[in-house]
């Protein structure tokens, strides 16, 4: 999300909770979020994932884009999209014609390193919105739950956009030298990265050692 809708987000977030009678530490356990993300969603200093916004949703029984005002993020255009139900149970409509198939093309671990590997594993349907975006993404199926409080869940698939920007901060898919693969959120220090894992480990790297596949923007959950 731009900075200002982040802002945004983060006070309506903040808001829903207190008008809930939550404590941070109360909402994040109903959530399955760690405190300190839960702050960090609230003081719009990290963009929370499609499947945390639909958690955080349900805990306060609101309707999911009660959270953006006016303007709907895409994570929140796809879970509309892809029929996620209103906090109430209502569901919201799904027209045909706004989901696309988009190809699964291997995996990806959101715990160490691992050996990269592709396969077809054919297609999932997205939002159309997700493709608009991105025009040449792809999809990799997660293994491990290190990022689970980011909404990368083990079993999702995640959607990589390979033509987005490194930015700091947000969370890519990328290969080390050796060819090992992993969903690390980046930061920039000059010329080298600070990868961090979901449990904290740290890795200093040039970038000369970094290939960073594409950055992991919507993660999407069977229930």
């Amino acid at each position: 999300m731009p900075d200002d809708v982040t802002n945004d987000f983060g006070k309506r977030l903040k808001q829903a909770r207190i008008e809930s009678g939550l404590t941070i530490k109360e909402a994040a356990r109903r959530g399955g979020t760690q405190m300190a993300s839960l702050w960090r969603y609230e003081a719009g200093q990290r963009e929370p994932m499609a499947h945390m916004v639909y958690a955080m949703a349900k805990v306060y029984r609101r309707p999911i884009e009660w959270f953006y005002g006016d303007e709907l993020s895409p994570a929140a255009e796809a879970m509309v999209q892809l029929g996620m139900t209103h906090s109430d149970g209502r569901p919201f409509s799904v027209p045909v014609d706004t989901v696309r198939p988009i190809n699964v093309i291997g995996a990806i671990s959101a715990g160490g390193f691992v050996e990269s590997w592709q396969d077809d594993l054919g297609t999932m349907e997205v939002p159309a919105s997700v493709l608009e975006a991105s025009p040449r993404a792809f999809a990799l199926r997660v293994s491990g739950n290190s990022l689970a409080s980011d909404g990368i869940w083990d079993g999702a698939m995640v959607v990589v956009d390979p033509d987005a920007p490194v930015e700091d901060g947000k969370i890519y898919a990328i290969r080390r030298d050796g060819g090992e693969i992993a969903a690390r959120r980046l930061f920039i220090i000059g010329r080298r990265f600070k990868v961090v894992s979901g449990d904290g480990d740290v890795l200093e790297l040039t970038r000369s050692q970094v290939t960073v596949i594409g950055r992991i923007r919507w993660s999407f959950r069977e229930h």
